[in-house]
């Protein structure tokens, strides 16, 4: 509505276009802030603790190796 009311003064209509620019972003960010923080419903079901530790293992071998750490899981 702002933008129709200032279209006859193109300064003014520009100034009004980067604040809805502006807005819109914040409101997107807003969104995303509000979906992050809802609560988590956890559902916990059994699992195999010795595929879930040959697997940390393996997303952590790449920095271990670098620090000069071998791990490997026997079993």
């Amino acid at each position: 509505m702002l933008a129709q009311d200032v279209a006859d003064r193109p300064e003014s209509l520009s100034l009004v276009k980067k604040i809805s620019g502006g807005v819109r972003r914040l409101e997107a960010l807003v969104g995303q802030v509000l979906q992050f923080s809802r609560e988590l419903v956890v559902q916990p079901e059994p699992a195999e603790l010795g595929e879930i530790v040959e697997q940390a293992v393996e997303y952590a071998s790449a920095k271990l190796a670098e620090r000069g750490f071998d791990c490997a899981v026997e079993g």
